[in-house]
């Protein structure tokens, strides 16, 4: 019946069961608080999001959340939310990226700050889509090739990835510093103060 009357109505600009759907959707739309469809997101609507103030610290193989406290200082003298992800030692086959997961899903939207294996674990969630990271910074991430995730990630490349070919990042800085020394280094830390200080006052 009401294909019938759709098919009936069609054509015609005045017809009030027209009137009656459309002020129907705009109904909806509004009550959805959208006043037109939603779109997916993409990079650029993620930097001109909601501020961001919430950061999760990833370490490194092998590594404890102690080689991160440092910078968590400095962000947390900048005003910064910081964040463990759910761990204390990162071995990388115990769960730790679904900890990870898990952590971001609790803040429902937060930064992901990673060194070396902590940095790639950002990474796989970015290009997995997860709904709750809105950008991750990688100290030494182990990747290479091409990566454009739609969440803004910038990479820091120490001495040692210099020679790592890597593409589609939103920048990726190189610092004059060793691998392990990168979180510990304050031009790196002043790096990663000033890409979320960007992200924040999109």
């Amino acid at each position: 019946m009401i294909r019938t009357l759709l098919r009936a109505s069609s054509g015609r600009s005045n017809n009030p069961l027209n009137h009656i759907l459309s002020c129907a959707r705009a109904w909806v739309r509004k009550v959805q608080g959208l006043e037109s469809p939603p779109t997916p997101k993409s990079k650029l609507q993620f930097l001109e999001g909601p501020k961001v103030n919430k950061v999760v610290l990833v370490p490194g193989l092998a590594a404890s959340t102690f080689t991160l406290h440092p910078l968590r200082a400095e962000l947390e003298a900048a005003g910064f939310e910081c964040f463990w992800p759910g761990f204390d030692v990162q071995t990388g086959a115990h769960g730790e990226l679904d900890a990870l997961a898990n952590t971001l899903r609790g803040l429902r939207s937060a930064v992901v700050v990673g060194h070396s294996l902590g940095g790639l674990q950002g990474v796989v969630l970015a290009m997995a889509n997860n709904p709750h990271l809105v950008g991750v910074i990688g100290l030494g991430s182990p990747v290479a090739g091409y990566l454009n995730p739609r969440v803004p990630y910038f990479e820091a490349r120490s001495v040692v990835g210099w020679a790592l070919p890597l593409f589609g990042p939103t920048e990726v800085k190189r610092f004059l510093v060793g691998h392990a020394t990168l979180p510990f280094s304050p031009a790196v830390q002043a790096w990663v103060l000033e890409k979320l200080k960007g992200l924040g006052d999109a």
